[in-house]
């Protein structure tokens, strides 16, 4: 899931009727421009689904004009829109009166034996599809790696210096819940847009974020759009090479992101540029692949 790039939204869990039960489907998130636009998508949609035998079972919607018209349906189909305070979308909370999307962080039990097996079980209940978490998850990606290089068994307790990094990481997980991000990227078709990539890398681990400027006639907005991370392989490689992998991650998310928004907005080009503070890897793609050494070469020409 991405963050909307329209003001107006709305996120309808889809279901179909049959004689015997109803089933559910997952939850669909659009938006539009103007609510117009949205009002008509809303009841296309609606016809659409119809024919194939699904009918929408419950609404939510930022916009109180878009609230009011749909809840002129038949009382029959259980449409529910508003204001809510918060309510799931995506596996993520979606607060529609303020129109943020925070993270769900479900409540945790400490445990006094700490083992593998129950430190990859919290972990895994992080679900940072977006990478908007990046710092926070590679530092649990980071220990695990060590838990991995220490070779305890499953159930063996952990030594006690990765237990202690473990716990400071553990009373911090309470607090993700505390983080907001808007839903509305910022822009529009009539804004110009620039995507803004960083990779960068240490000897632990490597990533890559993109930003989203949105260049307006009054105003310049920034926002986080994606990131990324790898824990750094545990055959040792050097900073160089790292920070190249970094930038390899940093073209494919960039190139994704682009594809993406050339067909949101209809677009052939959308202006963009990577950034790297490694001066190696800026000389290696100024060179011909030819004259690198293969593991380099491979990578550079994935990035051209």
């Amino acid at each position: 899931m991405q963050q909307c790039a329209n003001d107006h939204a709305l996120t309808f869990p889809l279901g179909a009727n049959t004689v015997l039960k109803q089933f559910y489907m997952d939850d669909c998130l659009a938006g539009s421009e103007t609510e117009e636009e949205l009002l008509a998508l809303c009841q296309e949609t609606k016809t659409v689904l119809a024919l194939g035998g699904f009918q929408l079972v419950k609404w939510r919607s930022n916009s109180f004009r878009v609230q009011r018209e749909i809840e002129l349906l038949p009382a029959e189909e259980e449409v529910i829109v508003g204001p809510a305070i918060e309510t799931s979308v995506l596996g993520l909370n979606w607060n529609v009166s303020t129109d943020e999307l925070a993270f769900v962080v479900k409540s945790l039990s400490a445990s006094k034996e700490w083992t593998k097996r129950s430190v990859l079980s919290i972990t895994a209940r992080l679900y940072d599809p977006n990478g908007w978490i990046a710092p926070f998850i590679i530092k649990t990606k980071i220990l695990l790696q060590k838990i991995w290089k220490s070779k305890v068994d499953w159930d063996e307790m952990l030594p006690a210096d990765i237990k202690e990094n473990w716990l400071e990481i553990f009373e911090q997980i309470p607090l993700l819940k505390n983080l907001r991000l808007p839903r509305w990227l910022g822009y529009s078709s009539r804004n110009l847009i620039h995507l803004h990539g960083f990779a960068d890398a240490s000897c632990q681990a490597y990533g890559a974020v993109i930003y989203l400027v949105a260049i307006g006639e009054r105003e310049v907005t920034s926002k986080l759009l994606i990131a990324k991370s790898r824990v750094a392989p545990i055959q040792s490689q050097s900073i160089p090479r790292l920070e190249l992998c970094a930038a390899v991650m940093l073209s494919d998310l960039m190139k994704r992101m682009r594809d993406n928004l050339r067909e949101e907005l209809h677009c052939t080009e959308i202006a963009y540029t990577c950034w790297t503070d490694s001066m190696v890897v800026l000389g290696w793609l100024g060179h011909e692949t030819g004259t690198l050494k293969q593991y380099v070469a491979s990578r550079i020409s994935t990035i051209q």
